[in-house]
């Protein structure tokens, strides 16, 4: 009998080549595919082979099937609106929530320096938290990383080894549109673009006191050694 799932892996794995790196299990598994039920998480995810090591996961797959889910995906969910540039979609949220399969939402808190290897296309690395909720001041837990060398791509995640404290000094204004800004006489959708923008001051402010930190040599030599494994 025929078994779409199953060939539906062959094929993948067919222009997927296998991947290995110290550390990461020498099999992999299939993200899961459109022949997910379409009511349950994970489905439309990105299409690649997932390997993990402890705390890191990475999704290997090329670029023609990133370009074509990049095409799909705000077809499947309105509410995801991605860049159809492969560089400036690696910088945007929805992009690590969509191609993971998990069941919270990817913020990026701040877009770190990384050095690529000769070859190397496009890398994009990022200090990000995941949450279901709007927590604007939960510090970054995770290193995203994606790093594109030809035709081969790769999309990792790595829990964070220290643990990051929140930035009280940039709270202010966040705090203001949380107990004042709201009660303002204007429209709500106005209420809704100053508390974006108080976001993203938030964020910018916390960047740059990391990059000024103790903490941040430590956090980048991590995000580059992360880096230096996706080839």
């Amino acid at each position: 009998m025929f078994d779409a799932r199953t060939d539906v892996e062959r094929l993948l794995r067919a222009a997927v080549p296998a991947w290995s790196a110290p550390g990461f299990s020498a099999t992999s598994t299939i993200n899961r595919s459109v022949f997910d039920d379409p009511y349950r998480q994970g489905f439309g995810v990105l299409d690649g082979l997932v390997y993990r090591a402890g705390g890191t996961s990475v999704i290997v797959t090329n670029r023609e099937l990133l370009v074509r889910w990049l095409g799909d995906v705000e077809k499947r969910d309105h509410r995801v609106s991605l860049s159809p540039s492969i560089a400036e979609a690696f910088q945007q949220d929805d992009i690590w929530s969509s191609a993971l399969a998990i069941d919270s939402g990817a913020e990026i808190q701040y877009i770190m320096p990384a050095t690529a290897s000769s070859g190397t296309d496009i890398v994009t690395v990022a200090l990000a938290d995941f949450t279901q909720d709007i927590e604007y001041d939960k510090p970054p837990t995770d290193i995203l990383a994606a790093v594109v060398r030809g035709d081969r791509v790769f999309i990792a995640d790595e829990t964070l080894k220290l643990v990051l404290p929140p930035a009280k000094l940039c709270d202010a204004r966040v705090k203001y549109e949380q107990t004042q800004g709201w009660s303002a006489p204007i429209p709500p959708s106005e209420k809704g673009l100053r508390w974006d923008q108080a976001v993203r001051d938030y964020r910018a402010c916390y960047a740059r006191l990391l990059h000024d930190s103790a903490a941040f040599d430590a956090v980048r030599k991590q995000a580059q050694a992360l880096v230096d494994r996706l080839r």
